[in-house]
């Protein structure tokens, strides 16, 4: 019963939010994600727009965002284990994903170059990058159950923009290949238990609705695509 008054209360912008509102938002985010996933919700976009439960995570990312990103900052400064390098998280993710991730990189950097449209997925793609660097980029393997820096991947979620979350409600073919990469990585998220199934459900929803011009970036590394991607 409550969940549609907190979904209805955080859907309204700029509304003034009762701190109870608030960390039932947060409570609720989090008890979704251990539900599992739900048919046409796909975390960030679902098969009528923006999903349910990005709704509820606006209200949790406001509420935590600088604590987060403060920590993230705190680790990078007193981690035993070094700097994170820039190039490290080639070393740990798979060749097929970081040739995949590259091509497509430098394929909206080459498009967004006099065409603005190409600009919004290109930051969130720059973030993305970011965020794979602070999480695999330190010069170790991770070990399997080590779950320390796990937040660090919620982190892009916290960081893209509002007009990159639009395209991704619009389906926007950019935006989705984007969030396939991130859905990837949602592989390594720890307590595995808490997002059981929901890479595979998200991937299946971006297969369902991105053109099949694109799905070479998703599923063929062999191949890059040629046009507009936005």
């Amino acid at each position: 019963m409550a969940l549609p008054t907190i979904i209805s209360r955080l859907s309204i912008p700029d509304a003034p939010l009762h701190p109870g509102i608030q960390m039932s938002a947060i409570i609720i985010c989090f008890a979704y994600l251990a539900k599992g996933p739900q048919p046409g919700e796909y975390l960030v976009f679902s098969d009528s727009g923006e999903a349910q439960w990005f709704t509820l995570f606006r209200g949790a990312r406001s509420i935590i965002k600088d604590t987060l990103m403060a920590q993230i900052r705190r680790e990078r400064m007193t981690d035993s284990l070094g700097t994170p390098d820039s190039t490290g998280y080639e070393r740990q993710l798979p060749p097929d994903f970081i040739d995949r991730f590259q091509r497509f990189h430098e394929f909206l950097s080459n498009a967004a170059v006099g065409e603005e449209a190409f600009q919004v997925p290109l930051d969130a793609m720059n973030l993305l990058k970011t965020t794979m660097v602070a999480r695999y980029g330190l010069p170790v393997a991770w070990d399997e159950g080590d779950h320390k820096y796990s937040h660090v991947l919620f982190s892009w979620l916290y960081r893209i923009s509002d007009d990159f979350l639009s395209t991704l409600a619009q389906k926007r073919p950019a935006s989705l290949v984007i969030f396939s990469f991130y859905a990837t990585l949602l592989r390594d998220y720890h307590p595995r238990w808490m997002m059981n199934d929901w890479p595979d459900h998200i991937e299946d929803g971006i297969r369902k609705y991105l053109h099949p011009r694109y799905k070479q970036w998703v599923e063929n590394p062999e191949q890059s695509g040629e046009g507009s991607a936005v």
